[in-house]
């Protein structure tokens, strides 16, 4: 029996850091002890692309952060319509997965679930 890999969700404010120099998929690649699959919602990509619009810094971040997650082929989930984007990851999310995010709330969020998290930190990836 084939055993699904792990699916881990790259939220937002992860796809921002390639924007700042931080290659976010060799270090995950570092963090990962097992076989994963990356994943992220359409809320995700829609927020990258309202971010593009905006701030010249932050528009070039998330150019890039959309473009590599194109390049990357991250398998895109559909997230429901006008809900938030973290109570898509919480509602969505299971405990055979892992979120890669910075945000402090979610995080708080997804381990009350069990939900495993990933943080950039220390120029690597940890679980939180």
């Amino acid at each position: 029996m084939l055993k699904r890999k792990t699916h881990v969700f790259l939220d937002t404010n992860v796809l921002l850091l390639p924007g700042k120099g931080i290659d976010v998929f060799t270090l995950l690649h570092r963090a990962m002890e097992e076989p994963y699959r990356l994943c992220t919602y359409e809320g995700v990509i829609k927020e990258l692309e309202t971010i593009m619009k905006g701030e010249k810094k932050q528009s070039f971040d998330a150019k890039l952060g959309y473009i590599l997650a194109k390049q990357k082929a991250l398998k895109t989930l559909a997230s429901s319509s006008g809900a938030h984007i973290d109570d898509v990851f919480v509602a969505k999310t299971g405990t055979r997965d892992i979120v890669a995010t910075q945000d402090k709330e979610l995080t708080k969020r997804l381990k009350e679930k069990g939900v495993r998290v990933l943080r950039y930190q220390q120029q690597k990836f940890i679980f939180a």
